[in-house]
């Protein structure tokens, strides 16, 4: 399977995409563009890279050492959803949490269980300029929210992180 990620694709130590350091990942990618996002190189469908699934696989075994897990950004991860599962499942078998940035709400994407059941935290909801807050942790805006995911599913309703 191949995946489209963007030219920079890959950041080794991330310290701001969820906590702990972090292996973030740059899909290229998005149908919402949001007005004033910080990665609108990553926007278009059509630049960026096509990689391999199993060579993704190796950079993230590569890099695994002191790292809490990964970070799925863009872009937008979820317009590639078989490549997001294929990336997350890959990282829970060697001990990563994942984390997946999204500019669709939670409640859009909630039939797509099996998507979702191999996130742990989903930071959803589009970055809204007006309520962009440099003071938030994790997120760009106000009406983003911290998902714990796998709560979420088991409860039928929408649990945030604190």
């Amino acid at each position: 399977m191949k995946v489209r990620l963007a030219d920079n694709s890959f950041i080794n130590d991330s310290i701001v995409d969820g906590p702990g350091i972090r292996f973030t990942i740059f899909f290229q990618g998005c149908s919402i563009g949001c007005k004033g996002c910080f990665n609108p190189q990553t926007h278009s469908f059509l630049k960026g890279k096509l990689y391999n699934i199993e060579k993704i696989k190796e950079i993230i075994y590569k890099n695994r050492h002191l790292k809490r897990g990964i970070t799925l950004s863009g872009g937008n991860p979820l317009e590639q959803p078989q490549a997001v599962v294929e990336i997350s499942r890959y990282a829970h078998s060697i001990n990563l949490d994942v984390w997946c940035y999204t500019g669709f709400k939670y409640e859009q994407i909630a039939r797509k269980e099996t998507t979702l059941k191999h996130i742990d935290v989903l930071v959803d909801g589009k970055f809204v300029e007006e309520k962009k807050n440099l003071l938030l942790k994790f997120r760009g805006s106000f009406n983003q929210r911290l998902i714990d995911v796998q709560k979420s599913l088991i409860l039928k309703n929408i649990i945030e992180l604190k």
